[in-house]
């Protein structure tokens, strides 16, 4: 399950880059 939130952190990350 860590590269689940691995993946989660990434895609926070991005979304907030985003933003």
């Amino acid at each position: 399950m860590n590269l689940f939130r691995s993946l989660l952190m990434q895609s926070k990350f991005k979304i907030f880059i985003f933003l």
